[in-house]
């Protein structure tokens, strides 16, 4: 017989513990200790992200909120002033103001040298630009 006839059933076993050896020394990535690490630390990561979403929700709430409060405060201001007719004189001067232009212009237009005026008026516009 030989050699290797009579040490088959020996080289088969070394092998068999080399195989499984191998397997369990690198069997530790894939054993439960390690994934519910890794797990651990995605969730860890998930619970970053959330923080960042709910403080951007609130951060975006809070901007909300102070634009609508200024908005509101902008709106009391119009409010009071129109309740307390502030704008309503500063308009009717504005009106008394117009009515006077406009006298003087017809005025000015009834005048025998308006044409002269007219063509004084276009010149010294053209000198202002």
């Amino acid at each position: 017989m030989n050699w290797l006839q009579l040490n088959t059933s020996t080289i088969n076993t070394l092998i068999l513990v080399g195989t499984v050896l191998y397997l369990i020394v690198h069997s530790r990535r894939w054993t439960a200790p390690v994934q519910s690490q890794r797990i651990g630390l995605v969730e860890d990561d998930l619970r970053i992200v959330r923080g960042n979403i709910v403080r951007l929700e609130r951060d975006q709430a809070v901007a909300h909120r102070e634009y609508m409060d200024s908005n509101a405060e902008i709106l009391k201001e119009v409010r009071s002033i129109t309740m307390n007719e502030a704008l309503h004189p500063i308009c009717d001067e504005l009106k008394v103001i117009e009515n006077r232009i406009s006298g003087l212009e017809a005025e000015v237009a009834a005048m025998p040298c308006a044409a002269h005026m007219r063509n004084a008026k276009i010149v010294f516009e053209a000198e202002e630009i």
